[in-house]
């Protein structure tokens, strides 16, 4: 039977996220559980980009703390990492304070820069991956998520977040190979299977709503999820803000292969869904994945791409020519434009797969997108 932890937690007070970690780690058994499992532990936290943790962009560095303490205290060695697209990972950790937490807690940062191929025969896309060494370095993975919408995905949480396993910039290549995002979910479904993580953790004590993973809105919501199970936390952190599981990608695909009868046997203690629901949380707003007109109607293709799918549209006034798109667009969608007093991105639509990395990684939200019939 699928079970999923929950506990309300106010604010990122150490002594009160410390307080609740240890409870809903006492109440789940994950630390038995955990020392069956072997002693070295990758914590894989979302790094996303050197946002201030208020911004709702990262796991907030408090709560990794916690486990970080926990884990340190029960004779675990751990180690922290993850591969933002753009960025170097310890740019990011100095930036939100993680580098200080795990100096005081004597934990290296993980070997996010080396990669080692994993095969992966059960995959139904992928079969092997290349993935950081870190992960073939540690007996176990522990998942880290923070709760927050998707553009492309429509939410993001423990699942998505092994992506992160994927080295930098390699992350676009998959998006450029699986443009279509039926099949970009089940080849994060796929890598999922294979990494297997012993159990999942969530920061949703204050989540982002909106065009998430980083141009969204803080929302506070109070609430820590945990779970072995990792898709259970995954779904039941997604219907309490408010989809359905079919309307997530991921999660549908992840579902499905579990069979009919899972949704109905996942069970959610220490909280109930009426007491930390947030109401009217923004949600990206559901497009229909049109893939399969793709393969069945090649000429109607472009046609229905540009009249459904939201693009992505530079707000010029706003960007600060910091060229991470430009590295991040597998499609070469994206290039320089000289003008007569500097220069700005131009896109070429024909190009442009619709995976919106270039908006995920905008620092200053100077990507919008918007339908445009041209």
């Amino acid at each position: 039977m699928p079970e999923v932890y929950g506990i309300v937690c106010s604010s990122y007070q150490r002594e009160e996220v410390f307080e609740k970690v240890e409870q809903v780690f006492a109440r789940g058994g994950f630390l038995p559980f955990l020392h069956q499992r072997g002693r070295k532990v990758l914590l894989k936290p979302n790094l996303l980009s050197s946002q201030v943790p208020e911004r709702a962009v990262t796991t907030h560095p408090v709560v990794v703390e916690a486990v970080i303490r926990l884990l340190h205290e029960a004779g675990f060695l751990v180690e922290v990492g993850d591969s933002p697209a753009i960025e170097d990972m310890m740019a990011v950790m100095k930036k939100i304070g993680l580098d200080e937490i795990l100096r005081r807690y004597g934990v290296k940062p993980a070997n996010f820069k080396d990669t080692v191929i994993v095969e992966n025969p059960k995959g139904k896309l992928v079969k092997r991956f290349e993935v950081v060494r870190a992960f073939v370095d540690n007996d176990m993975v522990i998942s880290l998520p923070k709760l927050k919408t998707h553009t492309q995905m429509f939410y993001t949480g423990a699942i998505k977040n092994l992506f992160g396993l994927v080295q930098g910039l390699q992350k676009s290549r998959f998006h450029l190979q699986f443009p279509e995002r039926e099949r970009f979910a089940q080849m994060i479904v796929d890598l999922y299977e294979m990494v297997n993580p012993v159990m999942s953790l969530m920061d949703g004590i204050v989540a982002m709503e909106g065009e998430g993973p980083q141009g969204g809105d803080p929302r506070q919501v109070g609430l820590l999820l945990a779970s072995t199970d990792t898709l259970a936390l995954d779904v039941v952190a997604a219907e309490l803000i408010g989809y359905r599981v079919d309307q997530v990608p991921i999660l549908k695909h992840a579902v499905d292969e579990r069979g009919t009868e899972y949704r109905g046997n996942i069970t959610l203690h220490g909280v109930s869904y009426e007491e930390v629901k947030p109401q009217d949380f923004v949600l990206v707003k559901e497009v229909s994945d049109i893939g399969f007109i793709k393969d069945r109607f090649p000429w109607l293709f472009a046609f229905a791409r540009n009249l459904l799918v939201p693009k992505p549209v530079f707000l010029h006034e706003k960007c600060i020519r910091c060229g991470r798109c430009l590295q991040i667009c597998s499609a070469h969608a994206l290039s320089w434009k000289k003008t007569q007093k500097s220069q700005r991105v131009s896109i070429d639509y024909r190009r442009c797969i619709r995976c919106f990395c270039c908006h995920e990684i905008c620092p200053v939200e100077a990507i919008d997108l918007r339908r445009r019939f041209w």
